[in-house]
Formats: structure tokens, sequence, C-alpha cells
């Protein structure tokens, strides 16, 4: 059986990597917005505002004009 001194340890590592993933992570998403910006100012234009529409609902149904409906 292993020690609660050893589960503490395991735990202590596992939280020290989870934290690097997310700071790797946020850096990640730093990088990316910032290119949003740089790429935004070279075309005039706010990427954000242009492709950060509001996401689509996958599962909803759309009507179409077709005769017979």
């Amino acid at each position: 059986m292993e020690s609660e001194e050893h589960k503490t340890k395991q735990l202590l590592q596992k939280v020290a990597e989870l934290e690097r993933v997310v700071g790797q992570k946020q850096l990640h998403i730093d990088y990316l917005e910032k290119l949003i910006e740089v790429g935004g100012q070279e075309l005039k234009t706010d990427l954000k505002k242009t492709f950060g529409g509001p996401s689509s609902n996958g599962s909803a149904s759309t009507e179409t004009n077709t005769p017979g409906k």
C-alpha cells in the first residue's frame, strides 16, 4: 500500500504538470489573439467581429423555401 507521503508527492507532481500545460495553452491563446489582431490591422478589418459571430447550433433545424412546404 502506498504511503500518504508518496500519494501527496504524486499529486503535487500531477498539479505541477497540469499547471505547466495550462501555461502553454495560455501562451498559445495569447499568440493566436495577437495574430488575429495583427492580421486585422494588415487587412484593415476587425477579424474578431468579421469571423467571430454567434456559433450555430448544430442540432437546430433550418427552414428552407421549398415548394410544397
